[in-house]
């Protein structure tokens, strides 16, 4: 039992589990020995199941911030469109490896205290919308491998300010 134990602490710190979260597994592991062995096991068999989706999103994150890098230097634009290709892939794999994870668990497939295929599907509805420190500083638009920025601005109080950033 306290393998699992500490199995389930260390499977939380990697997946970044928030705190009340720990608590509240760790309530349920009250009893008799075998009972909470069972249920631990169980926790145990759901957090290494979500293993290779952090996995995914891991790389999911470099590339978009590889991304963001490669945009501030000129003639990159084979390479990020290459990390816009492999970021669709990554999504896509993601979304179906989280719905049929839980739907196998019957339970939300969380990331730092978040429903992941909530934030992927927001994502997927704003595909090409960004916003980076550059837009805001350039003249109108900010160019990414093909893809291109464009604020839109609203004038308010005789100053201009972007309200938001889409792609076209």
């Amino acid at each position: 039992l306290k393998k699992k134990k500490d199995r389930l602490r260390q499977l939380w710190q990697l997946l970044d589990v928030p705190q009340e979260e720990r608590d509240a597994v760790l309530s349920t592991l009250e009893g008799p020995p075998t009972e909470v062995l069972g249920a631990a096991s169980q926790e145990v068999k759901v957090l290494e199941a979500m293993l290779p989706m952090l996995e995914a999103i891991t790389r999911k994150e470099f590339s978009q911030h590889r991304i963001l890098e490669l945009s501030k230097k000129d003639g990159q634009e084979g390479k990020i469109a290459a990390l816009f290709s492999e970021l669709d892939e990554l999504r896509s794999k993601l979304m179906g490896d989280i719905k049929r994870f839980e739907g196998r668990f019957e339970r939300p497939f969380m990331f730092r205290g978040k429903r992941y295929l909530q934030i992927l599907e927001i994502e997927e509805d704003r595909r090409c919308l960004l916003y980076t420190s550059d837009a805001a500083d350039e003249e109108d638009s900010v160019d990414l491998g093909g893809r291109r920025i464009i604020k839109k601005k609203k004038k308010k109080n005789n100053t201009e300010r972007a309200d938001h950033v889409e792609v076209r």
